[in-house]
């Protein structure tokens, strides 16, 4: 039996030193070892994102939802870890911001902006007020497609399934027909026609909300301008057809999906309420005597009750959660959600409805009043100036002309 025991423990050895004397991770199949493979992996990657000469359109949604939609950035990267980054957002895109830029194997190439970069770290930055910044990433992890030129990017904080594309002309160029693009819609409004049923499509913070079929909920997907239209940050069953990207008809003022099955129909509303408008109160003319006698009630109430004082700048439109009209009380914001369906029957004016209690209105609902008159009171006639790109507007309601007030951007 010992010799037994003996034989057994000599075997055992033999196989722990066989093992200890092949690396972790190695496998047989492969004429490389683990590390090597990696080191190749990253090598590889490297010459694929430094080859183009105008580098790559990098199409990066924020945040695990994203709740901020779809923005488009250039990469151009050279081959002594340096890159420059456009964005879109930034005011002059023909001036990048260059930083630096590493890959590194973790599980595969990883593909991490190693220094500062005020373009590329605008999500990913921590401040007071956000210390998960929006969500963002400055690491994303690399793999190729099948599709030709086109790289996976997964970013490793968002998990957000990202697209690296090869760009074939300048980077002012595309980011200029982009821009042209966003200009084109901002403040557009969407109407899909099914089975001769007319629907608003829903569209606030790059978020864009089709229809449900049947029971089924309606599917809200974030979105990103291109140098075409728009594209979807994945594919979206409407009506039965799966739709990813739609191109713009300006002579047809439509969206149109690239199989042709979804057509959306551009409406341009009378305001264009995603942008930040302000109701001053006490201004000169600025206000009707009955919204302002109105206002005056909320403001005694609300001092009454925290002895705070309430800011006669009433923000409306598009506010902390699109869209709103939003108070300000001695440090503390409070808003109440409305939305401004379109009006088929007259779509010169401008309607609003409530949607529900925004952010802090708990605990102001005593400024509800207000809410009450301006919605109850809607349409609204829309006056601007000047006409064409309007900065002042006065709206004047159809039901009760002794109500109106005038917003400022």
């Amino acid at each position: 039996m010992k010799t037994i025991i003996n034989k057994f423990k000599f075997c055992t050895l033999i196989l722990l030193v066989a093992f200890s004397c092949t690396e972790i991770g190695d496998d047989p199949a492969f004429d490389t070892s683990a590390s090597e493979r990696s080191s190749e992996a990253v090598t590889e990657i490297k010459a694929t994102l430094t080859e183009p000469t105008e580098g790559w359109i990098f199409e990066y949604y924020p945040h695990d939802l994203q709740i901020y939609g779809g923005y488009n950035y250039i990469l151009s990267f050279d081959d002594n870890n340096m890159v420059d980054v456009y964005s879109e957002r930034q005011a002059d895109f023909s001036i990048p911001e260059t930083s630096s830029y590493d890959i590194l194997s973790i599980g595969g190439p990883v593909l991490t902006f190693d220094t500062y970069n005020s373009v590329m770290h605008e999500f990913s930055t921590p401040s007071a007020a956000e210390y998960q910044a929006k969500g963002g990433d400055h690491e994303f992890i690399l793999s190729h497609t099948d599709v030709e030129d086109v790289l996976n990017a997964r970013g490793t904080v968002s998990d957000n399934n990202l697209k690296l594309i090869k760009l074939t002309e300048s980077p002012q160029s595309y980011l200029t027909k982009v821009k042209e693009i966003v200009d084109y819609l901002d403040g557009a409004v969407y109407i899909m026609s099914t089975d001769g049923e007319i629907t608003q499509i829903p569209v606030s913070n790059r978020n864009i909300t089709f229809p449900g079929e049947d029971l089924e909920e309606d599917t809200v997907v974030a979105f990103i301008y291109t140098d075409t239209g728009i594209k979807l940050y994945e594919t979206t069953t409407i009506n039965g057809n799966e739709v990813t990207e739609f191109t713009l008809d300006k002579d047809a003022n439509q969206l149109i999906s690239l199989d042709g099955s979804t057509v959306l129909d551009i409406v341009f509303p009378p305001l264009n309420t995603s942008q930040n408008w302000i109701i001053n109160v006490i201004g000169a003319g600025e206000v009707s005597d009955t919204f302002f006698n109105t206002f005056v009630n909320i403001y005694n109430n609300n001092g009454a009750i925290y002895g705070e004082t309430l800011s006669t700048d009433i923000e409306f439109g598009n506010t902390i959660t699109p869209t709103g009209i939003q108070f300000y009380s001695s440090g503390y914001y409070a808003e109440y959600n409305v939305t401004f369906p379109l009006l088929f029957s007259n779509p010169e004016l401008l309607s609003i409805a409530r949607k529900g209690a925004g952010f802090n209105w708990q605990w102001y609902g005593h400024l509800d009043p207000l809410i009450t008159l301006i919605v109850d009171n809607e349409p609204y006639e829309v006056e601007g100036t000047p006409a064409d790109d309007p900065t002042v507007v006065k709206l004047t309601s159809t039901v009760d002309p002794d109500v109106w007030f005038t917003i400022r951007k």
